[in-house]
């Protein structure tokens, strides 16, 4: 079975200023991977082979008690915001801010379920 590489038979050539070539290699450097593979993933919009190390045991259960944490958080920032809608006061923007905070709590456990491996 042939290989990836003898598989690639175009080449695209594109220009590129210093700053941008940096920016790019370091980019490449922080997922350690080469520049060819992070530009081909990043304009396919594929996801890299994580070259992270692999979560530990006890990292693992730092996360999940993390993730429950944000549970509770989560749980008291959706009562508050219930609470400030029933004042209806106009001018708070208090139920918009818990909202916002609520959705920050949100993604960030989406994350960590992502880290976890949950979702897969």
């Amino acid at each position: 079975m042939a290989s990836d590489k003898r598989k690639r038979q175009y080449l695209i050539g594109v220009r590129l200023s210093e700053e941008e070539r940096t920016a790019l290699e370091a980019l490449a450097a922080s997922r350690q991977t080469s520049l060819p593979a992070f530009l081909r993933a990043a304009g396919l919009r594929q996801r890299l082979a994580s070259s992270a190390a692999p979560i530990t045991f006890a990292d693992r259960d730092e996360l999940r008690r993390i993730k429950m944490d944000l549970g509770e958080v989560a749980s008291s920032l959706q009562h508050l915001a219930k609470s400030f809608a029933a004042i209806e006061d106009p001018a708070s923007n208090l139920v918009l801010q818990t909202e916002i905070a609520l959705q920050a709590v949100w993604r960030t456990n989406a994350h960590i379920r992502e880290v976890l491996g949950y979702d897969r």
